[in-house]
């Protein structure tokens, strides 16, 4: 599949073909509803607190996280533009830009479907 990536320029748009992408002809989507952040830092709390078994402060970071806007769930069927991912605490997430978007948000990677 090519993507082509559209730029703004004056009145007119240029587009430039960046090359082929292996993965999968269909644009990659979430598998399902999903936690998104805006700051790896954050997400990486969040996988912390999981990994130490603590729901309480787990779900109280997350109220107060979407609260303010860090966070937000992504739905399932959305369809994303994954930018990278890396390990947080033996966890892979992954940097998405949900489509029509202009945020990125980091989530988990498995949550992806390429």
């Amino acid at each position: 599949m090519i993507k082509a990536i559209f730029a703004a320029a004056g009145i007119g748009a240029i587009v430039l073909l960046v090359g082929c992408d292996a993965r999968s002809s269909s644009p990659p989507v979430m598998a399902s509803d999903m936690l998104g952040c805006q700051h790896a830092e954050t997400y990486a709390r969040i996988v912390e607190m999981i990994g130490d078994n603590d729901p309480k402060a787990g779900t109280s970071f997350i109220n107060s996280a979407t609260a303010t806007g860090e966070c937000r769930e992504i739905k399932s069927g959305t369809v994303v533009f994954p930018l990278g991912d890396k390990t947080v605490n033996g966890v892979v997430i992954e940097r998405v830009r949900p489509k029509g978007q202009s945020l990125e948000y980091w989530t988990l990677a498995k949550a992806v479907n390429f």
